[in-house]
């Protein structure tokens, strides 16, 4: 196969103040002879067999952002952005595997503790947002959108002389049924995991 080349445009624009900040990011790759995988229509044990194929292609898309925390709440940030990711080939058929349109946001708590044993305390709840994906290659199968909630808390303790980081956070909190369109089990319908809690305890020596 022929070696990749590519030649990429990155433009961003970014405004930030002392409680703002904006920031637009966009970008256009121009690839010669990309290599990808395709069914070819052929099983082997049940599994179908994928062959390298190469063809021009480009990938374009971009972001979009913010992160506020007003005055005089500087404990208090909202966080947002929006990210979108388009692929196509030289056939003008769909690049495979191009993850889905996805809008994040986050509302986050910071406290500076006045506490000799509890510092740097925070919380946050964020909302993930997967839009439905219907730019699909030949081979693909559209996926549905879905949203995630999750949310965590965490802070830093001091033992004697000892600081140790406490971190509890909870995913999928709505526990949602969902298969995201990157996953490898979406052709066996294996959906992704579904609520979960996670415990952190972190001691730096």
């Amino acid at each position: 196969m022929d070696n990749e080349r590519n030649v990429q445009t990155d433009v961003s624009v970014e405004f930030k103040n002392e409680h703002l900040e904006v920031y637009v990011n966009g970008f256009y790759n121009s690839i010669s002879d990309y290599i990808y995988l395709e069914p070819n229509g052929e099983f082997v044990d049940g599994d179908p067999v994928f062959l390298y194929l190469q063809q021009n292609a480009v990938l374009h898309g971009g972001e979009i952002g913010l992160h506020y925390h007003p005055h005089p709440l500087d404990w208090l940030h909202l966080e947002s952005n929006f990210s979108i990711v388009n692929g196509d080939l030289d056939s003008g058929n769909n690049l495979p595997l191009i993850p889905a349109n996805n809008w994040n946001n986050t509302l986050r708590f910071e406290f500076n503790n006045s506490s000799k044993t509890v510092s740097n305390s925070y919380g946050f709840i964020t909302l993930r947002s997967f839009f439905r994906q219907n730019k699909v290659s030949t081979f693909e199968t559209p996926t549905e959108g879905y949203n995630l909630l999750n949310l965590g808390l965490g802070t830093s303790i001091s033992i004697g002389n000892q600081s140790v980081g406490l971190k509890l956070s909870a995913n999928n909190l709505l526990n949602e049924n969902y298969i995201s369109h990157l996953s490898r089990l979406k052709s066996d319908g294996i959906s992704n995991i579904g609520r979960n809690f996670n415990i952190g305890v972190s001691i730096p020596f």
